[in-house]
């Protein structure tokens, strides 16, 4: 059995890069979709591993998105909204 998953590999610079202290960087991490072959019982280990904590963000993400919306239906008449989204996650 195959299993896909997002997974960092280091990759080789065309061109060396230099890091604040003037070190030379020939490789550089890279995120990649990745295959391994496991058996039914580790893909189901992996999957319950990563479970918990994508739950809990989907609670976190739901609650704050139902949070904001209650904001909003609730605002007085003239009242302006600024809304900042940080883009952390961006790439």
């Amino acid at each position: 059995m195959e299993m896909h998953y997002q997974g960092k590999i280091r990759q080789r610079r065309a061109h060396a890069s230099y890091d604040k202290d003037g070190n030379v960087e020939m490789y550089r991490d890279t995120t990649a979709w990745l295959t391994k072959d496991v058996t039914q019982e580790d893909l189901a280990r992996e999957c319950m591993d990563v479970a918990d904590v994508f739950f809990f963000h989907a609670f976190i993400a739901r609650h704050q998105a139902r949070m904001f919306d209650a904001c909003i239906d609730h605002l007085d008449l003239g009242s302006i909204v600024i809304l900042i989204d940080y883009s952390m996650n961006y790439g």
